[in-house]
């Protein structure tokens, strides 16, 4: 194994030994995905630069072959991804509404905001 391939792999072992994280493991399923992609990220650079029969060698007495480490690798980052924009949409939509309360509070029934004056009682359609 090069220089190359034994930097990634101590780089990604520093990663994960280390308890900052890009995105601490106190936050659900983000926290571990984070983890789990950097050591998939790491095990897929290091299977590309090794010889092929080195490296099928090392997977097949894990009873895996490249082929399942590629598509678990491709299958962890798409849902990573998903949720990843499934919290910001999320985080989104609830700074919004909590900046809306926080306006509404702040500059009071004159401000024209939809529910900014409790005298306004809406219409029944």
């Amino acid at each position: 194994m090069g220089r190359a391939e034994k930097a990634v792999l101590l780089g990604g072992a520093a990663y994960l030994a280390c308890p900052l994280d890009l995105i601490p493991g106190l936050v659900p399923v983000l926290g571990q995905l984070d983890d789990l992609n950097v050591a998939l990220w790491v095990v897929r650079t290091v299977l590309r630069r090794v010889p092929a029969e080195i490296g099928d060698e090392h997977l097949a007495a894990a009873g895996l072959g490249s082929e399942q480490v590629e598509e678990h690798g491709n299958r962890v980052l798409a849902a990573t991804a998903l949720l990843t924009g499934m919290l910001l949409t999320a985080a989104r939509w609830s700074l919004a509404s909590v900046g809306a309360r926080l306006a509404k509070r702040i500059l009071g029934p004159a401000s024209g905001l939809p529910g900014s004056d409790p005298n306004h009682v809406e219409a029944e359609q």
